[in-house]
Order: structure tokens, then C-alpha cells, then sequence
């Protein structure tokens, strides 16, 4: 959700894998977070959210033509809304970018535990 802020603090200097292993993510400071996997579904997670919202809207005019004048109208109306929001959290592993020693845990519950 924050990736743009992310982006814009992370040290330049630190690449999204590390130097020893093109496998591991790296943690870069200062969120430690890694961009790279926090825009990877398949790494971080997903927040899918569908929606289908719909409206009909009636109107029945009758002049009655046995009675002059008159006339009978009906109005209906209808309107529905279908949601379907899903979520997946993922945590995955981080690593130092120089070492590749553990770094810490990502995800996209914004959670870092120091190992």
C-alpha cells in the first residue's frame, strides 16, 4: 500500500537482491522493506477488491380511455450492489545486501522482526 513512500527513502545504494545470492531479497534501510517483493504478488500478497453495482428503473404511464382525465402511473425502481473483497498476506525472508546474512522477515503486513 505505501510502495511509493518505500521507494522514495530506500538507500539508492542497496540493490532489491543481494550481492552473493540473486535468490534473496535484500532489507533496505531504513524501513527495511524491499520493493521489489512488496509490488510481487506472488511474494508479498494480494488485495483484490470486485464489485458489481446495478440499478433499473421503471415508469408505467396508462391514460384510461373509458374515463376522460384519467390516468394511472407506476413507478418501480431497483438497485443492487455485489462485493467481494479477498486478502493474502505473505512474509518472506530478508537479508543483508552486503553479507547476505539474515536480515530480517518482510511482508505486506508491514511486520519486521530482527532474527
Amino acid at each position: 500500500m505505501w510502495t511509493f513512500k518505500t521507494l522514495m527513502v530506500n538507500d539508492r545504494g542497496i540493490g532489491t537482491h543481494t550481492i552473493n545470492n540473486p535468490n534473496h531479497l535484500s532489507a533496505i534501510g531504513p524501513e527495511n522493506k524491499n520493493p521489489f517483493a512488496l509490488v510481487d504478488p506472488d511474494i508479498d500478497g494480494y488485495r483484490k477488491n470486485r464489485g458489481l453495482t446495478y440499478s433499473a428503473d421503471v415508469e408505467l404511464n396508462w391514460q384510461v380511455p373509458f374515463v376522460k382525465g384519467l390516468a394511472l402511473s407506476l413507478l418501480g425502481s431497483f438497485d443492487g450492489n455485489n462485493r467481494n473483497n479477498s486478502s493474502l498476506n505473505r512474509s518472506y525472508p530478508l537479508y543483508d545486501y552486503y553479507t547476505d546474512a539474515p536480515a530480517g522477515t518482510g511482508g505486506s503486513t508491514d511486520a519486521y522482526s530482527i532474527r
